[in-house]
């Protein structure tokens, strides 16, 4: 014998429906990126650097962070200065 669904569940599960119908609305707003070109995939690599080095970097994303100017990131700020040296040495 299988039991009747209390009301409680019932109501759960409109409001759970609403609350989905709700995400779905927002996430279809959103744009989606395109495919990357071969150019622009990144490639993970792990570099050592001196511990006042690293806070220096970090000094300086946090202070762009809160300006809201790039790079924001140590990442970000090693691949502009990378970028740097190799226009200027090649």
């Amino acid at each position: 014998m299988v039991k009747k669904r209390s009301e409680t569940a019932i109501g759960k599960k409109a409001t759970l429906s609403k609350e989905a119908d709700v995400l779905a609305d927002q996430l279809a707003d959103r744009k989606y990126g395109g495919p990357k070109a071969e150019s622009e995939s990144m490639t993970r690599t792990t570099i050592s650097l001196p511990e006042a080095m690293l806070i220096q970097l970090e000094d300086i994303t946090r202070l762009n962070k809160r300006t809201k100017q790039e790079p924001n990131n140590v990442s970000a700020l090693v691949r502009q200065a990378i970028d740097s040296y190799l226009i200027n040495h090649t």
